[in-house]
């Protein structure tokens, strides 16, 4: 059965050991932590907007535009989870969607409880094993750690959204992705998830291995292809005595109503045709008709605003874009020095839903309610009415940054950030 559990004179001494363990501690904080700053430092995650980026304006949310303002800013929750050889070897059972069924149910269909392997297929119930948490599951917004039952958390085990997951495993290298993933109790309540790979997607496949030492650009996000846990807001960063946030963010449209209807690129075997995309997205969720000229489902006008599109605001807008809360002014930040990745979407478009998402640890949630009084947790998020005043401050702050975001129309392999001298140096090497 597949299993993933990849199971240091006398004054004269005294003045060299001084200095050889103030060298040692200094050259100890010139690395950083795998786990919450993942990934090389020329990924994707990690490079800052050049000064050579050429900016293309997204057009996001304008005064005029018919399709109004947000209804919502919300957190598209990664489960961003760590685990040792401590934790108990799980069932991985392949299947979950974003429907209105239940999400916690086992669904047996074609080769329910098979092992899976090379030939799995889409949603076909293969069991695979991998180490987890005990005690982790799929809710999210609890009061304390969750029950079994999540009756003690705002935001079910079975809440539908994109539910992203990077699994570290105990060898410390390994990262395992899955979307969307449930986990409806403790152990040995299976884990419910895509397999991913050469057979299956969110709908794009994805290969749901990734060793956090390399470039890490993809993943799980079924929108995109691109990462799970890059680009995700860490528990703590959100805070005001946090340091500023140091990485790239990801961001989600209502993908039907902005993404490009316009072909982006050729229809191929691993996109499977759904080709309205740019780098460093592998996929998206729409194809491309060429007897119309059109795409079966995104509507957008603007070729710029795609799945994989680096939007940032231009450092000459920083003095444009006027925030009111602590929460603001961190995303403006790192918006401005970082810029955010579309990695998936957030639905249909539509009068009563148009959802704009941020990926947080799914942990933010608490930790935002402890701090503000309120959060960001689906399926609710913050609008212009929320019942918490600084709620909907924020959701102004988010709503001027989205007005001022540029694509980073050369943004590329060579030219990550658009290329030049980036707005802030590399990041130091990951700790040994």
């Amino acid at each position: 059965m597949w299993q993933y559990s990849f199971q240091p004179c006398c004054l004269a001494w005294a003045f060299h050991m001084l200095l050889t363990s103030c060298y040692a501690e200094t050259v100890a904080q010139e690395c950083r932590d795998r786990f919450l700053e993942p990934f090389s430092s020329n990924s994707i995650w990690n490079v800052a907007i050049g000064d050579g980026a050429i900016f293309h304006h997204a057009h996001l949310f304008e005064h005029q535009d018919y399709r109004g303002p947000p209804t919502d800013f919300h957190n598209d929750q990664d489960f961003i989870v760590r685990t040792t050889v401590d934790d108990p070897i799980t069932d991985w059972i392949n299947q979950g969607d974003w429907g209105s069924d239940q999400h916690c149910a086992v669904q047996h269909n074609k080769n329910a409880g098979k092992p899976c392997s090379d030939t799995t297929e889409m949603l076909d119930s293969c069991v695979a094993k991998v180490r987890l948490p005990r005690n982790w599951t799929s809710a999210s917004d609890c009061n304390g750690p969750p029950s079994s039952s999540g009756d003690n958390c705002q935001s079910a085990a079975g809440q539908s959204n994109n539910n992203a997951m990077a699994l570290l495993l105990p060898d410390n290298e390994t990262i395992v992705q899955m979307q969307p993933v449930y986990r409806c109790g403790f152990y040995p309540t299976p884990l419910l998830a895509r397999w991913g790979n050469h057979t299956d997607g969110g709908p794009q496949r994805f290969n749901n291995l990734t060793n956090i030492l390399e470039d890490g650009a993809h993943g799980a996000h079924g929108g995109s292809g691109l990462s799970s846990i890059g680009g995700s807001i860490r528990l703590g960063e959100l805070l005001p005595s946090s340091p500023p946030i140091n990485h790239v963010l990801k961001i989600e449209l209502a993908n039907w109503w902005y993404f490009g209807a316009k072909q982006l690129q050729p229809k191929t075997e691993d996109n499977g045709g759904r080709s309205q995309y740019v780098w460093p997205a592998t996929g998206s969720n729409a194809g491309f008709d060429p007897s119309t000229n059109t795409s079966g489902s995104y509507v957008g006008t603007n070729p710029y605003v795609a799945p994989g599109a680096l939007l940032a605001i231009p450092s000459f807008l920083e003095g444009n874009v006027s925030v009111q809360t602590a929460i603001g002014a961190r995303i403006k930040d790192a918006m401005v020095n970082y810029g955010g990745y579309l990695v998936d979407g957030t639905g249909r478009g539509s009068a009563k839903h148009n959802s704009v998402a941020l990926c947080m640890d799914a942990l933010v949630n608490s930790e935002m309610r402890e701090h503000f009084g309120f959060n960001m947790a689906y399926p609710h998020g913050i609008t212009a009415t929320s019942d918490s005043k600084n709620a909907t401050l924020l959701y102004q702050d988010l709503l001027q940054i989205f007005r001022n975001l540029y694509a980073v129309s050369n943004n590329g392999p060579s030219t990550i950030g658009g290329g030049g001298t980036p707005r802030k140096p590399p990041k130091p090497p990951i700790c040994k």
